[in-house]
């Protein structure tokens, strides 16, 4: 393959400009019909140049956004059904508590090890090949792990599934900003949020239904199943592309530092995914992890300062505008837990619901979510990102607040309302946070630098992967705290000796007197149906507190939008240099 950029041969002249994530320099003729990447267009508004052409063989647009639908979907799906089914798991395949608490967090590790490396193999390679590549991983692991002869097996096929599914995220969103013609780009966009809203939501019912109608191996076989069919689009929908002016960097890349970091990063992953059950520090298998977590990213910096990766340019990382959006994406992150951590405790640990009852709850949004990406979407064109991520951020944040005023009395139907706007309001917050981080790629120049390109897409997938778990460490770990400060609270106010318990429980005993043994057992029966109460209303006040914070958190992002520098060139701007070339 040549050095010219790859682009398809079925884009028009005409069209809408789009996002670009990662971008081209050349435009060339196919045909009587040209396509102009937005790099050229962002190079024509800044110095009023016509951009320059680049060659390309036709490739069917609609099939790679089908597989960036279903590249997010397996790697975001599966890590859903293992955490929703992880009972199930460990019960057919006789597991341990601290043996299952692995299996869901090898699987995030894996992703977590590869994603930033393969942000760089696909500008080297293309995304396309390194794809072809990954997804056989995927398939041989999620195939064999239900037949995995002892725990460590299990693990480590599962951890080969994570490590294969952790370049479909950041490389089909790299598809859509570097390859999808412009009429198609927008389309992508709104794939993408839509599927990360809607294979986030349906893992619960999804699980429920296996466990119900089929068997436990489709918690790992929905990975397997899901993989040719990518595999086959990927093939056929997406051109061998690869990132431009990179061949010089391709001498001597320093793989190692790398590698490093990764580790780095998979340590303090599993640190903190398994923190507040081995209560942190004072488990040896923290203190390890910390220790390993620490050395391996001091070798890394070392290895970077004997030897600069040439892949590499961090210092650009440090812009106003790249810091504050990456704390919006773990803004984002932590808005996403309403609906993949808080409900199910609800509905799981209140009310007693399956996880196919729970499940309905969550499942329906993901149409409502759909048309709400494809118009925000459109609406990147004439309005700042900026408003449209601040309009998602209070969305999300009103639907916070009125959840946070439930009770333990609230059913399936009393969160419609508010999965409703979440779902409205995160696919919003997706499109806005998509389109500001494309602006800033432009706007700072990095649309015509590849290495800045690849080291910004490389640190957000980072921030996506560690700050995701980051958001979920600390409100798991609030909400264990609140439960049993509110817990002690409510305990000091249930005293035996108080009249209105003494009453209380005698009239439960009553009640239980003739399905029970004897008055004794049934005054017992009577106090730990008290307790149940008790911890249900801990439960339930702990959930309230977590929406309240969430809400709070999300109004810091809203001061986070604020501080943001207005880019000087908008999609409008980039649409109309696209128009007038």
């Amino acid at each position: 393959m040549t050095g010219e950029d790859r682009v398809y041969g079925r884009a028009r002249h005409h069209g809408c400009a789009a996002p670009r994530l990662l971008l081209r320099s050349d435009r060339a003729p196919i045909g009587n019909r040209e396509r102009w990447p937005l790099s050229s267009v962002a190079q024509s508004a800044h110095a009023g140049t016509a951009p320059t052409p680049a060659a390309a063989p036709a490739s069917i647009p609609w099939l790679g956004i089908g597989a960036v639908l279903i590249g997010v979907s397996i790697s975001v799906l599966t890590g859903q059904l293992l955490s929703t089914g992880l009972a199930d798991v460990r019960g057919a395949m006789h597991l341990s508590v601290d043996q299952g608490a692995w299996l869901g967090a090898v699987f995030n590790a894996g992703q977590m090890f590869t994603g930033p490396m393969t942000v760089y193999l696909g500008g080297l390679m293309g995304p396309r090949r390194v794809l072809l590549w990954a997804t056989p991983l995927v398939f041989l692991g999620s195939m064999l792990a239900p037949f995995a002869p002892g725990v460590g097996w299990l693990l480590a096929l599962t951890a080969i599934t994570g490590l294969g599914a952790g370049s479909f995220y950041p490389l089909t969103l790299t598809f859509v900003g570097r390859s999808l013609p412009p009429r198609y780009v927008l389309f992508g966009v709104a794939a993408y949020a839509f599927d990360v809203l809607a294979s986030l939501h349906v893992g619960s019912f999804l699980e429920g239904l296996y466990m119900q109608y089929l068997s436990w191996h489709c918690i790992f076989w929905t990975a397997s199943v899901l993989s040719p069919l990518m595999w086959m689009l990927v093939y056929f929908g997406m051109p061998p592309t690869t990132a431009p002016g990179i061949e010089q960097a391709r001498l001597r890349p320093t793989w190692s530092g790398f590698v490093y970091a990764s580790g780095a990063f998979v340590c303090f992953f599993l640190l903190l995914t398994q923190g507040e059950r081995l209560d942190w520090f004072h488990s040896g298998t923290i203190v390890g992890l910390a220790a390993g977590g620490v050395l391996l990213l001091f070798a890394s910096w070392l290895r970077h300062v004997l030897r600069p990766n040439p892949l590499v340019n961090l210092r650009f990382l440090f812009r106003r505008n790249i810091v504050l959006l990456s704390g919006c994406l773990c803004g984002l992150r932590f808005s996403l837990l309403s609906s993949a951590l808080l409900v199910p405790d609800f509905l799981g640990g209140v009310r007693s619901l399956l996880p196919l009852q729970a499940g309905v709850v969550l499942a329906w949004v993901g149409i409502p979510a759909l048309l709400a990406a494809l118009l925000v979407s459109r609406l990147l064109l004439r309005v700042d990102p900026r408003l449209v991520l601040a309009t998602g951020f209070t969305l999300t944040a009103s639907a916070c607040l009125w959840n946070a005023t439930l009770s333990s009395e609230w059913s399936r139907g009393n969160f419609f309302p508010g999965e409703l706007t979440i779902a409205i309001g995160a696919a919003t917050t997706v499109c806005g946070l998509i389109g500001c981080i494309v602006l800033e790629l432009v706007n700072s120049g990095a649309a015509k630098d590849p290495i800045k390109t690849l080291t910004m897409v490389a640190w957000f997938h980072t921030v996506r992967l560690f700050g995701g778990q980051l958001m979920t460490t600390l409100l798991t770990h609030l909400l264990t705290v609140r439960e049993k400060f509110h817990s002690n609270i409510l305990g000091q106010s249930v005293s035996l000796g108080s009249p209105l318990v003494r009453t209380q429980v005698g009239a439960m005993s009553h009640m239980l007197l003739p399905a029970s043994p004897g008055s004794q057992a049934a005054l017992g029966r009577a106090g730990a149906l008290l307790g149940g109460r008790v911890h249900t209303q801990a439960l339930t006040l702990s959930i309230a507190d977590g929406y309240t914070t969430e809400a709070l958190g999300l109004i810091v992002c809203l001061v986070l939008i604020a501080c943001l520098g207005r880019e000087r060139l908008q999609f409008r701007d980039l649409a109309a240099s696209r128009g007038a070339a």
